[in-house]
């Protein structure tokens, strides 16, 4: 009888696939709301960030809300 073989780790590709809808969607709601946002997502030692701003105040220090 043949053993079948074991299922592909996708954890990063998922990963990968999740992050950039999350990005897109807040470039989404930026150009239809004009809300700005700043996103860091960190995983296994690699950052991926998104700004939807150039301004160089931006993100502010969470204390001054």
């Amino acid at each position: 009888m043949p053993t079948t073989p074991a299922k592909r780790d996708r954890t990063c590709e998922n990963f990968t696939k999740a992050t950039y809808r999350v990005m897109r969607r807040r470039d989404q709601l930026r150009r239809r709301y004009g809300a700005d946002f700043y996103v860091l997502v960190r995983r296994q030692r690699r950052h991926y960030d998104y700004s939807s701003t150039n301004d160089n105040c931006f993100p502010t220090r969470i204390d001054m809300f």
